[in-house]
């Protein structure tokens, strides 16, 4: 998993949802593993977000808007992975930062819709 700066390695437009919550802070990801948060704002509210990219190019977002309660990130993936991608890849994810399964509180079961072209 490497780390996406967007502002040195702008990224395509992206699909992205949240597919998995897993509680643990901003703070504790800049704190344990270094994480850098970028700064944002979108439709929703505003955000602390994290971009990278898993070997295979698939994007990742760890994403945090202001409104959510303080020790949840959410991780963002393409639209239209399906559950067994989607497990596959968050479980990815919080190996590679760390994260113990019993802090993911939640994973996207459907398939959601397909990816807008």
């Amino acid at each position: 998993m490497k780390r996406v700066y967007t502002a040195t390695e702008p990224l395509p437009p992206l699909d992205l949802a949240p597919q998995a919550v897993v509680n643990v802070s901003v703070a504790k990801l800049h704190h344990d593993q270094g994480i850098d948060f970028e700064s944002g704002e979108d439709d929703l509210d505003t955000y602390k977000a994290a971009y990278f990219r898993l070997d295979d190019n698939q994007i990742v977002a760890l994403i945090h808007h202001a409104r959510e309660p303080q020790g949840s990130i959410s991780i963002y993936l393409d639209r239209g992975l399906g559950p067994k991608r989607v497990k596959k890849v968050v479980h990815a994810v919080i190996t590679s930062l760390g994260i113990a399964d019993g802090l993911v509180g939640w994973v996207e079961t459907e398939v959601l819709r397909p990816p807008i072209v």
